[in-house]
């Protein structure tokens, strides 16, 4: 028997966060084996920026009490971003009552139940995910190489209403990383009553996944085995038969719920494809692709007419538009190229590199966004330096008066590490200052972090 509440759904619009959606986070299944502790997951993109080829890696690592996420803990991921959306995504901070959450995911409100969402998310508290350019970081426009938890607190009342009676307020805190991907707007709207609905994991995985693919075009085409291994988390033991086999009610399940139909292809011996095509009824305004004939237009004004619909269809957009810009620039700088040389940069292996002293447009458009998000910060920081309140400065000048050379140094430091946006923005500014605003800019840095801490002390954001 399901344990989902018999209500009539609700439409509701939610979120997904970008990242969360590339790699499989969590076991496919709904147990996790005892034996079994860390996940593996890894593939190769184009970067925008540079043209060229990204291996992409990204590691889960389990608390041995608690065990790695599966696909139910999954469910209770996304539905901490609801809860964030919900609150308008004001703070990293979301408080909630056990009961409002067991109403988001759908569940029906027992013991069983409540025990299962507190099970769920100390387990992510616990979970550290380890990328090397596994995840993306919107905000600084880069790979992200660092290890991390996607929750960094949570705390559960100490009586549970099954218990008690008492409905008490909780609350979960996002990571650092996940609250900036968050601020950046790294994130998609996502149908979240038509997920819960879905009737398996994979289903679920292969929803959100193709979410972000379908984007960009109402074709996606993947190498059968990095989907099975890489995007959904099946077993790397399982032959082609098994993963068709595992696959089908998934395929037969979105196919009848209108969102695409999927079609095998075999490129050689041993070597399929699995080719996506989205349903014209699950093509709303909001997910139409203008992208896609924009590029086959593109195409044809540069004189390749025949295959330009194949060609966007079978590659990706990024490594098309960077093939036209590498192309444009180098004509334009006198290279005698044609269509052949353009067809070759968007099927090659490798992406061609820009000529020498080029910078392509992404770079610079990241440059610029990137000066435009410091000069926001350097202006928030001013904001907040002068809305302190003269009390508040005349204390820590007291505080620092009170450390000798090699404590306010140390001080200094500490003030001025770790991945905080705070730490990052005052080392930035340090770089580019004059040895005369050094000092300042050290003051300033350590005045913000005391700051910080004993407004954290007394319970104020």
């Amino acid at each position: 028997m399901s344990d989902r509440k018999t209500s009539k759904p609700r439409q509701q619009i939610g979120k997904d966060e970008m990242n969360f959606a590339e790699f499989p986070l969590a076991l496919v299944g709904k147990r996790a084996p005892a034996s079994v502790k860390t996940l593996h997951f890894s593939d190769e993109t184009i970067d925008r920026k540079t043209g060229r080829t990204v291996r992409r890696k990204l590691t889960i690592s389990a608390a041995d009490v608690l065990g790695l996420p599966t696909a139910v803990d999954d469910e209770v991921m996304l539905g901490c971003l609801q809860l964030s959306f919900q609150s308008g995504f004001a703070s990293p901070k979301v408080t909630f009552r056990r009961s409002e959450f067991l109403e988001v995911l759908g569940w029906k409100r027992s013991g069983h139940h409540y025990r299962r969402l507190a099970d769920s998310l100390r387990k992510w508290k616990g979970t550290l995910l380890i990328s090397e350019n596994g995840f993306w970081d919107k905000g600084e426009d880069r790979w992200v190489n660092d290890s991390f938890s996607l929750l960094d607190r949570v705390y559960l009342s100490g009586r549970g209403p099954e218990a008690a009676g008492r409905d008490e307020e909780c609350y979960f805190e996002w990571g650092d990383f996940v609250w900036r991907s968050i601020e950046a707007g790294n994130l998609r709207s996502l149908d979240f009553e038509f997920i819960k609905s879905l009737h398996s994991g994979v289903s679920k995985r292969l929803y959100r996944w193709l979410g972000k693919r379908f984007y960009h075009g109402g074709t996606v085409t993947i190498d059968l085995k990095r989907l099975a291994f890489e995007k959904v988390g099946f077993s790397r033991g399982m032959h082609t038969g098994q993963i068709k086999e595992k696959l089908a009610a998934s395929h037969a399940e979105l196919e009848s719920r209108g969102v695409c139909r999927a079609q095998y292809v075999q490129r050689g011996r041993g070597q399929w494809d699995v080719v996506y095509r989205q349903s014209p009824r699950d093509a709303s305004p909001a997910r139409a692709h203008p992208d896609e004939q924009r590029l086959v237009d593109a195409l044809k004004q540069r004189k390749i007419k025949q295959r330009a619909r194949q060609l966007v269809a079978q590659h990706p957009r990024e490594r098309i538009e960077i093939a036209i810009e590498n192309y444009d620039d180098r004509r334009a700088h006198g290279e005698a190229i044609g269509p052949g040389w353009l067809v070759n940069a968007i099927t090659a292996a490798e992406p061609y590199e820009f000529r020498r002293g080029y910078t392509p447009q992404a770079q610079r458009v990241a440059a610029r966004q990137r000066e435009a998000r410091q000069s926001r910060h350097r202006q928030d920081r001013d904001r907040q330096l002068d809305a302190a309140s003269a009390s508040e400065r005349t204390k820590f000048e007291e505080f620092l008066g009170g450390l000798d050379d090699s404590a306010r140094n140390a001080y200094a430091e500490q003030a001025l590490s770790g991945s905080s946006l705070r730490a990052r923005t005052y080392r930035d500014q340090l770089s580019r200052t004059t040895p005369e605003q050094r000092e300042t800019t050290r003051r300033d840095a350590m005045y913000s972090y005391w700051l910080g801490a004993q407004r954290s002390i007394t319970g104020r954001r």
